[in-house]
């Protein structure tokens, strides 16, 4: 059996607030244990995995096994785990990199982005081995889609990380555009290594990189297009072209041109952007004094720079 979701780093966490309770994030994590139980409690575990788990071979039409679902294993493979750490290790880095994830694109939209990656993820898989017939399980592709994201979308964030060499450990803070990138480039690595050996069981390597890099695809255009809040100023002089969720009240944009602020604030807070429209405007100066307070400790300059534009705006009312 290929396991997708054994890792070779360990962070500890990410110094990356965010301001939405990660919804999607936790329901994946609640379903996954859930399917996982199931599957303990099978008769036959390994029979799960040969009529659930993607294999190769079966969808290549190489090779055909019984009661194999063929390419809908692309997607039911997603919610299988070898084991218990297989299960849990997955699960972390979801909670750590699909929080914030999921505050910039909205509960919806994350979800259908994890699923894409997993599929596309899968799919790379079936490609670089496609006479396998060993089942390939696990939710890594998907998340390295979320990883791919947020390097895209937070490279500067700072990942504290446990180094350990002999008797050696400490605790370091590596930006994650250094951390995701020395993540992926093992992956290559171990997809090098094990290119050509059809059989070769353990981690599916090449499931890491497609997923990864599918979230890079998707994300550069998806930045750009919803003019993620950590871009800053845009320049632009409506915030119409901003998606739903983002938009504030027109009384509050007659207010912002009226009053003089030439550039569009960045957007994007969600408790901040309430307030506003219930126009509790100290309440919200308050609460962006605070995040900028926290933003200045933990020396996340994009979000400072977010939550600055916020003040300056309110300044303005």
């Amino acid at each position: 059996m290929v396991k997708d979701g054994e890792k070779n780093m360990f962070p500890l966490r990410d110094e990356n607030p965010s301001y939405q309770f990660p919804l999607v994030v936790i329901a994946l994590i609640v379903v996954n244990a859930v399917i996982f139980t199931l599957e303990a409690a099978a008769p036959n575990m390994e029979q799960v995995f040969y009529i659930y788990g993607t294999i190769p071979a079966v969808i290549t039409g190489k090779q055909a096994v019984a009661g194999n679902l063929g390419v809908w294993t692309l997607f039911t493979s997603m919610f299988l785990h070898g084991n218990l750490w297989h299960l849990v290790g997955n699960m972390y880095f979801l909670w750590l990199f699909g929080d914030n994830i999921e505050w910039v694109m909205g509960h919806s939209r994350f979800l259908l982005f994890y699923l894409l990656c997993g599929l596309l993820a899968g799919g790379i898989h079936v490609a670089f081995s496609p006479s396998s017939t060993l089942p390939a399980v696990g939710a890594s592709g998907a998340i390295a889609g979320v990883m791919g994201l947020y390097l895209v979308t937070y490279p500067s964030a700072r990942i504290l990380t446990l180094v350990t060499a002999f008797y050696f450990w400490r605790v370091v803070a590596f930006p994650a555009v250094l951390w995701l990138g020395f993540w992926f480039l093992l992956q290559i690595f171990g997809g090098v290594m094990l290119f050509g050996l059809p059989e070769a069981g353990g981690i599916a390597y090449w499931a890491h990189i497609g997923g990864f890099v599918s979230g890079i695809v998707l994300g550069i255009p998806l930045r750009y297009r919803e003019r993620i809040i950590h871009l800053g100023y845009d320049g632009v002089p409506s915030v119409r072209r901003r998606r739903p969720s983002f938009l504030l009240e027109d009384t509050v944009e007659h207010q912002r041109l009226t009053k003089g602020f030439s550039s569009a604030p960045a957007y994007g807070v969600p408790e901040l952007d309430r307030l506003i429209r219930q126009r509790d405007y100290n309440s919200a100066r308050a609460l962006a004094e605070k995040m900028l307070d926290e933003a200045i400790r933990q020396r996340n300059a994009r979000m400072i720079q977010v939550y600055q534009n916020y003040l300056d705006f309110l300044r303005m009312i």
